[in-house]
């Protein structure tokens, strides 16, 4: 974690982040659930300066979106926000779900509305480094896709 850059209220013991980290990569909203019973996740980043919601979207598996939104639902409940944008892209977990959409559909629609209900302002705010809105992202991605039976548009 990136004590200089977070409050002391928003950091967790580095052996804690650690175990938080790996639970986060197994999916295992269980053992992130324990890890954070009496800690907040609001504004905590990983070791690579990451937002732990954003992580947890980047760690989803199309096998297995249920675990992956439990995982994310765990992170909402302890306080992590939809808003916080990583420091160097400035990616929100917003954009990291929209650019999910077209591998992960289940999941990344299930994830985006967990996280525009807990998001308190409008998501037309929050922009990346390039200027782009989680929508633009997503507009994006539908130009990727291939229209039953046919060739990408």
């Amino acid at each position: 974690i990136s004590a200089a850059n977070q409050p002391m209220s928003n950091t967790l013991q580095a052996a804690v982040l650690a175990q938080l980290e790996a639970a986060i990569d197994d999916l295992d909203a269980g053992t992130a659930a324990a890890l954070l019973e009496s800690q907040s996740a609001h504004g905590v980043v990983d070791g690579d300066g990451v937002p732990l919601l954003s992580r947890a979207i980047f760690a989803s598996d199309p096998e297995r979106p249920d675990e992956s939104l439990s995982l994310v639902s765990i992170l909402l409940e302890h306080g992590a926000s939809p808003a916080q944008a990583d420091a160097s892209t400035e990616e929100t977990p917003l954009h990291v779900c929209a650019s999910k959409l077209k591998r992960e559909p289940k999941f990344a629609v299930g994830a985006t509305e967990a996280l525009l209900d807990d998001l308190n302002q409008h998501p037309d705010a929050l922009c990346d480094a390039e200027g782009r809105t989680a929508l633009a992202v997503v507009v994006g991605q539908g130009k990727t896709m291939s229209p039953p039976g046919g060739e990408a548009a």
